[in-house]
């Protein structure tokens, strides 16, 4: 599939094994939830000039993960995986990291 994103939309896709992504020519800020097919080749291509904050995700067959764009910028996380730090917010509005 070839997706140009937009902005302010949502793309759930389902066994995904090719995706080729462009980005719109103005800002924009859009969310994404991908989950792989359980065979063959599990293979996203971002445009080249991509930032990430975080890690730059490795995709696999059979895994889900959410995609967050804002202006050519990437946070990727591949759901199920703990190594996120819950966040809590308490009355007084404070954060307490576990």
């Amino acid at each position: 599939s070839n997706i140009t994103l937009e902005d302010n939309t949502e793309y759930r896709l389902t066994n995904v094994t090719t995706l080729n992504l462009t980005y719109p020519t103005d800002n924009f800020e859009c969310w994404m939830r991908l989950s792989f097919a359980a065979n063959g080749d599990a293979t996203v291509t971002l445009p080249i000039d991509t930032k990430y904050l975080g890690a730059i995700p490795n995709f696999k067959n059979g895994e889900t993960w959410e995609l967050s764009f804002k202006d050519k910028v990437l946070v990727a996380q591949k759901v199920g995986d703990g190594s996120m730090t819950p966040i809590e917010t308490v009355e007084d509005g404070t954060e307490v990291s576990y």
